[in-house]
């Protein structure tokens, strides 16, 4: 290599021209410095999971928040249950005729031996089990227990409950045998007379389900007020 400005050869390894003293430029093309820099792919970070169906808010559903009504009505449920322990229905002669004056009940039946067919107090005697079990009354029973449980839809089946009490007191002439013959075959000299604690359980059947058909109406506003405040939120 020669020097630019005198002409004259430079020497390896100096750094002004032993010729002219002009300082020596390198003009060696530099060589490509490695990059400090990698070559990363472009940012794969999570990416926002669209809104399965599930998400999107629904126009029908029901709040898990429990009202005052619900657990009145799931108290009155339980109340009802516990009455079948008291006398339901007591059959004995009619009290219009002599025989019925002052004369003592001839069977005497809760609403647990109509349901499980077992007396307790030996009152039907030579009755079996058939004699004074119901389906009714067991359906009825069932019925109120499950309501109980359910979170929704317990006005339903406590309604069914109480309709099927009130066609057993409509039918139960019909049902119950004394001495081969049924009570309406009697012509009148048996009755059979419905105690209070069935009455009661009637009562407490419907008003439970009133408190739990309003419960669920107010708890499907309470969800369409959740979807507006949170739309992909909710209570389903």
């Amino acid at each position: 290599m020669n020097c630019k400005f005198c002409g004259q050869p430079l020497e390896e390894g100096k750094r002004f021209c032993t010729n002219c003293g002009a300082p020596i430029m390198d003009t060696a093309p530099a060589s490509p410095q490695p990059s400090t820099q990698t070559n990363k792919p472009p940012f794969s970070g999570p990416m926002s999971a669209s809104p399965t169906p599930a998400a999107f808010p629904k126009k029908n559903g029901i709040s898990k928040e429990k009202t005052v009504l619900f657990w009145a009505s799931k108290a009155l449920f339980i109340v009802a249950l516990l009455l079948f322990f008291m006398p339901f229905i007591k059959i004995g002669h009619n009290e219009s005729t002599m025989a019925g004056k002052d004369s003592k009940p001839l069977i005497v039946l809760t609403g647990k031996e109509m349901i499980v067919g077992i007396d307790d107090d030996n009152s039907a005697k030579d009755k079996s089990k058939s004699d004074f079990q119901n389906i009714r009354i067991i359906t009825a029973a069932i019925l109120l227990g499950v309501s109980i449980f359910m979170t929704q839809g317990a006005g339903i089946t406590s309604a069914i409950s109480a309709g099927l009490l009130f066609f057993y007191m409509r039918g139960a002439e019909n049902s119950y045998k004394y001495g081969n013959k049924t009570i309406k075959e009697w012509d009148g000299l048996l009755k059979i007379h419905f105690q209070p604690a069935l009455y009661a359980v009637l009562i407490l059947a419907i008003v439970g389900a009133v408190l739990a058909g309003i419960d669920q109406v107010k708890r499907r506003k309470m969800f369409q007020q959740e979807q507006e405040f949170s739309p992909f939120g909710g209570y389903m």
